[in-house]
């Protein structure tokens, strides 16, 4: 099924129980529908493809017949091959995956991070090999079978948890208050429940973005959703859901995750050097922090959906929520107790953009405004060739006239605003240039 939200992009659904976009794991600001619509994700398109490339291969996986076991010479069994079941060869992908299952709880006792971080993508890798249609081992249909492999291989990745020291006395009437166990003390990320797994899925979004050279605004939001994920698991110094990743605990988090994704992706090339290595998870990662905010604002305004995730999602903040008027929101409610903004840098900038347009298609320009000859040139072009030239000479004098000098005066609040928004105008113009050549 495939599934949509408004009159968007149609992505593919690659789990049967949840309406949301393969290429988008968060599901708690999705707000996705089903749609008999095909697909026009690029993203998704790539999944798909990879996918049906998997189950090619698996369907015409071959094996050489050894002979006879009565000892006779089969001379046919020498020459000829036979179509291997997909059925054994989908067996050996669901053994080797429940192999690095075990693997990874030794991992986990071991505190090996790194190796971890590089075992989850392995068993992200084969198990996306499997198919999506049809019955698996047991009957089972293959998304619950796939699903499964998927929880398992988390459950072992996530460190055992450990016996919380004692709370300091200062902070003992505020747990016996809540009627919960000591407040936790400050903690190593790879202590906390599901944040190893989380750190290694994180590495895992990334490398693969750079190996396949996907938008890196899109997978760059796909790992700061992870990111977020993380932090949400982690207390700060109140006790409450570390949303802004200021605490300690968090930043190291985000440490190993980013050295995580190096070591993948060096791994996974090996004709790159540590220069090519280091540039390249330098540009995903500064990727990711212009991502945080508008993920981070994403994930509050979800707050206020009245569904069973955002119901979860709110639990987690019940402390802050303690007293908030009715009228008020949960969402600006959070926000103002963190301080953190309900729009992202990159959705103002957009909203600022399509304003300004708004106000340029008014007669004459709008508000008075002066149409350069160019504008009008591009408005009256009535054939191809005059809607080409128009168009070549007024990219011309709008972007030959920028001053990078001045650019780079700028603040930094400032260039993370524009930056997703210029990598989109590049993107348009290395279509239309491909389209003149």
């Amino acid at each position: 099924m495939n599934v949509v939200k408004g009159n968007g992009k149609v992505h593919h659904n690659s789990a049967d129980d949840v309406s949301t976009p393969a290429c988008n794991p968060w599901q708690g600001v999705s707000g996705f529908k089903g749609t008999d619509r095909p697909v026009d994700c690029k993203k998704c398109l790539l999944f798909l493809e990879r996918a049906a490339e998997a189950a090619k291969a698996a369907e015409s996986a071959i094996i050489v017949a050894e002979g006879d076991t009565n000892g006779e010479k089969d001379t046919m069994a020498e020459t000829t091959t036979q179509e291997a079941p997909a059925e054994d060869v989908n067996g050996r992908i669901v053994e080797e995956v429940q192999a690095a299952t075990e693997r990874a709880a030794s991992l986990v006792e071991a505190e090996n991070l790194d190796a971890l971080a590089e075992l989850s993508g392995e068993v992200e890798t084969m198990i996306s090999k499997l198919p999506t249609r049809g019955k698996g081992p047991d009957g089972k249909s293959w998304t619950g079978v796939k699903k499964d492999l998927r929880t398992a291989f988390a459950a072992a990745a996530q460190a055992q948890e450990k016996p919380a020291p004692k709370a300091p006395a200062k902070k003992a009437a505020v747990a016996k208050k809540a009627d919960a166990a000591p407040a936790t003390p400050v903690v190593a990320f790879d202590d906390i429940e599901g944040v190893p797994a989380l750190v290694a899925e994180g590495a895992a979004q990334a490398a693969e973005g750079v190996r396949l050279n996907l938008k890196t605004s899109s997978t760059a939001q796909e790992v700061a959703v992870t990111g977020l994920k993380i932090w949400l698991k982690i207390p700060n110094k109140d006790g409450n859901p570390d949303l802004m990743g200021d605490s300690d605990t968090a930043k190291k988090a985000s440490t190993a995750m980013k050295n995580a994704i190096g070591k993948q992706i060096a791994e996974g090339d090996a004709s790159l050097d540590a220069f090519d290595v280091e540039k390249a998870v330098k540009s995903m990662w500064r990727a990711v922090q212009n991502q945080r905010q508008d993920v981070r604002a994403m994930y509050l305004r979800a707050l206020d959906l009245e569904d069973e995730q955002a119901e979860e999602q709110r639990a987690l903040f019940a402390k802050i929520l303690e007293g908030k008027p009715e009228e008020v929101p949960a969402s600006k409610w959070v926000a103002d107790h963190y301080g953190a903004d309900l729009v992202g840098p990159t959705e103002l900038a957009r909203q600022r953009y399509h304003e300004k347009k708004e106000l340029g298609k008014g007669e004459g320009g709008g508000d008075g405004e002066e149409v350069d000859e160019e504008t009008k040139a591009l408005e009256a072009a009535k054939t191809a060739d005059e809607h080409l030239l128009a168009l070549a000479a007024k990219l011309a004098k709008d972007v030959l006239a920028a001053k990078p000098e001045e650019v780079e005066k700028a603040s930094e609040a400032a260039k993370d605003s524009v930056r997703d928004v210029l990598e989109e105008v590049a993107e348009a113009l290395k279509k239309l240039r491909k389209a003149v050549l």
